[in-house]
């Protein structure tokens, strides 16, 4: 992992979108595997299917594992504290709150990273006329 904006975008992107799978599972009221499946198929799927579509094999997601990890870990840490805070005033409002914001938060860095990913492919010789 690199450790700048595209580094810290994959990682921003990475944990919000575990957190929204894994509140996703919760409220469907999903077991622990479960929702670990849903926050990895949220945090790394839409990066797995965009290597795919650009022609980066193998996709990311396999070649550098710490995104599953980072997913994974995510999704336990969420699930063990909703399932032992269940009984919390206005639970469903704040969890739809935290849900929107984490699918919000998510939705911007995946965006900077698919931009990124396209620079580096030479994406951007097609909207330039030069």
């Amino acid at each position: 992992m690199i450790f700048s904006v595209i580094g810290f975008m994959d990682l921003l992107g990475t944990i919000a979108f575990a957190v929204s799978g894994a509140l996703v599972g919760v409220k469907r009221d999903m077991d622990i595997f479960g929702v670990n499946i849903l926050a990895v198929i949220t945090a790394c799927g839409g990066g797995m299917t965009r290597d795919i579509v650009i022609g980066k094999e193998p996709p990311v997601m396999f070649v550098n594992p710490i995104y599953v990890l980072i997913a994974v870990i995510t999704a336990n840490i969420v699930f063990l504290y909703l399932y032992t805070n269940r009984r919390l005033p206005g639970s469903k409002k704040a969890l739809n709150a935290l849900l929107f914001w984490c699918d919000t938060l998510g939705l911007a860095a995946f965006t900077v990273d698919g931009v990124f990913a396209g620079i580096n492919i030479g994406m951007n010789r097609l909207f330039l006329c030069t």
